[in-house]
């Protein structure tokens, strides 16, 4: 069923029920291997066959008597197009993406000897504007409660991020999970302790660049929400996420923080002031510069900075050298009754407080 052209930025699309054998075309060009970047612009990968969705597909595909039933009880798949041609029986799609049928796609291809008479609903929209995208992807992926600050995958941050992640020029490589599921199909060999998330990233950049610990313990998600204060849209040097994740990253695996865990993002805070003195002044001149040639001139000294520090970061006893103001704070802050809670702790709920933060600068 074709539909007219909405407007310029929806300019074509159509919806069908496609024979299941068919649809592995898409998704397996070859036919023996699924091509995962079909699901680049989706915000979550493939989440594995004990999720819900996956295992009750496979439940209709073991059934044959069932196949007939599977379309209407799949939620579809949603493919956007670059562009989009042909006539009413036959359709070719150009530089595509699924941003919604992940799960479909690798139930079918994980059973794909059990398609008779399985349809699949496909949507397929041709556009070209990144924020008609953006509202397609988050709108048709509500079933799967994905929230506002899942839209992080899709950012331009967010992808710079993955790629700089890829750098091996560093004792202890980290990787990015940029899309929740990423790794499981396509494993990395990196272990399982250093690739961090979207909120790992969040709060060590909250903690160590922004100097909020308390935010980056209890309210991370003020950050990644698409607003105002949302820092994957502040257009800050991805190198600045990148070492703020490595430092925390580093401090959190071999436990710098002590038996102080619930002060270990204000660790993060103390150890970047330390290795870097004067973050706060050239980051200032970054955000107030008005050209865009002199916050590119401003960006690279950040640059040349982060790649010095990535080195002592990786010196284990330079980072704890750094942290002995942090362990004195510390220790003198959970003497402090005036932040203790009830049972005499300076529990978590304790830390994410601002007069904590303030007690823990004024002691270092």
């Amino acid at each position: 069923m074709n539909f007219p052209a909405i407007s310029d930025e929806l300019e074509d699309s159509f919806f069908a029920f496609v024979p299941g054998d068919e649809f592995l075309k898409i998704i397996c060009p070859d036919g023996e291997t699924i091509d995962r970047k079909l699901f680049n612009e989706n915000v979550r990968d493939f989440l594995g066959e004990n999720s819900d969705p996956f295992q009750g597909m496979v439940g209709t595909l073991n059934q044959p008597e069932e196949h007939e039933y599977f379309s209407f009880r799949n939620n579809g798949v949603t493919v956007v197009a670059g562009d989009i041609t042909g006539n009413s029986r036959k359709k070719t799609l150009y530089n595509y993406q699924i941003v919604n049928g992940c799960q479909t796609s690798n139930a079918l291809f994980e059973n794909r000897d059990k398609l008779d008479d399985v349809f699949v609903p496909v949507r397929c929209i041709k556009t070209k504007d990144s924020d008609v995208l953006d509202s397609i992807t988050l709108s048709t992926n509500s079933q799967n409660n994905v929230t506002t600050s899942d839209m992080v995958s899709r950012t331009k941050s967010a992808r710079e991020l993955e790629r700089v992640c890829r750098r091996d020029d560093v004792a202890n490589p980290i990787a990015f999970e940029r899309r929740e599921g990423q790794f499981i199909m396509i494993p990395i060999n990196i272990p399982k302790n250093r690739i961090l998330k979207k909120d790992d990233f969040t709060a060590a950049y909250v903690s160590c660049v922004l100097r909020k610990p308390h935010h980056g313990i209890g309210y991370r998600n003020r950050y990644q929400d698409g607003k105002k204060e949302d820092i994957w849209l502040s257009g800050a040097p991805t190198s600045l996420l990148y070492l703020s994740g490595y430092l925390m990253n580093s401090i959190i695996r071999n436990k710098l923080f002590g038996d102080y865990s619930a002060l270990k993002f204000h660790f993060g805070a103390a150890a970047f002031q330390e290795l870097w003195p004067g973050f706060s002044e050239i980051f200032d001149r970054y955000n107030s510069a008005e050209k865009a040639e002199e916050k590119l001139r401003i960006e690279a000294t950040i640059n040349d900075h982060v790649d010095k520090i990535l080195k002592m970061v990786d010196q284990r006893s330079t980072l704890e050298k750094k942290l002995e103001g942090a362990r004195k704070a510390a220790k003198e802050l959970t003497e402090d009754t005036s932040v203790l809670n009830s049972n005499g702790k300076l529990g978590r709920a304790n830390t994410k407080t601002e007069a904590v933060t303030k007690k823990f600068f004024s002691l270092l």
